[in-house]
């Protein structure tokens, strides 16, 4: 089943998902790698109705996990490629504010860089929204000897 599935479509994955998980009806025994790549898909494209499927269909351990993989790619996905909504879901599905700090901060505050380089100004002002340590802040607003001023 997992061969060829990156080249479908997020509706032919959902789908595709949709039978693997009623077929084999196994809680814990689902392609977790399916779920967490057609998600950061979904995220990246803006697909707010996939991303709230896939949310719906697990467990919230597991919603965590796809959150948060990969050095949080799903939401690193969703801010660069300007998906307001998605972002502040994903912000809104992790009320632990450590967590949330980790996200906005990841990999060195190149989300913040690449919600400024594309354009994304709602996006970054969320960013600094909910960014609530100040220091930290700071570092993000002026990261990279402020190349997102230039």
């Amino acid at each position: 089943m997992k061969q060829g599935l990156t080249n479908l479509s997020n509706n032919q994955r959902i789908e595709a998902i949709k039978h693997h998980y009623s077929e084999f009806n196994v809680k814990e025994g689902y392609d977790k790698t399916l779920f967490s790549k057609t998600f950061i898909s979904a995220c990246n494209d803006g697909n707010i109705e996939v991303v709230n499927h896939l949310l719906s269909l697990t467990s919230k351990e597991f919603q965590e996990e796809m959150i948060y993989s990969h050095g949080n790619f799903a939401f690193i996905a969703a801010c660069v490629g300007g998906n307001k909504e998605i972002v502040q879901l994903l912000l809104d599905l992790t009320p632990d504010q450590t967590k949330r700090e980790e996200m906005i901060h990841a990999h060195d505050n190149r989300v913040f860089m690449g919600a400024c380089a594309s354009g994304n100004k709602e996006i970054a002002q969320l960013l600094i929204e909910y960014a609530l340590d100040q220091t930290k802040r700071e570092e993000m607003i002026h990261a990279h000897d402020n190349r997102v001023f230039m």
